[in-house]
């Protein structure tokens, strides 16, 4: 098990990570809160922040090559987006679903929603 923070990665993700960050090391790790369904960490690295998501629950393999397919399409239409750096879809490389991303500071929809009550009813939330 790598460790990086206090945050345990497992050999295999670990592996990955070195593989779609060629070059890059891993200088932090730690857990982002949000996720019912998959663990969300962010990593900082010498070249910058993301998030590795590992799908846990429900239908992993669909939820990440949908997510990784709409953030695609975002893109594509200039939608700003975290862009996804890799997706492992089908758990090849660790035995769970996952996706990189960058790291978008910001707020959580549901943080947003609890703030601002009003304005998210009036957009269908």
């Amino acid at each position: 098990m790598a460790t990086v923070s206090d945050t345990v990665l497992d050999p295999a993700a670990a592996a990955w990570l070195r593989r779609v960050l060629p070059g890059h090391r891993i200088t932090e790790a730690g857990p982002l809160g949000g996720g019912y369904r998959n663990e969300n960490i962010r990593l900082v690295t010498d070249g910058g922040s993301y998030v590795l998501r590992r799908y846990l629950r429900g239908d992993a393999a669909r939820t990440c090559a949908i997510e990784a397919a709409l953030a695609a399409r975002l893109a594509a239409e200039a939608v700003p987006a975290a862009e996804v750096i890799a997706a492992d879809p089908d758990g090849d490389a660790a035995g769970l679903p996952m996706l990189l991303a960058r790291y978008v500071p910001g707020v959580m929809v549901s943080e947003a929603v609890a703030r601002y009550p009003a304005a998210a009813a009036g957009l269908g939330a």
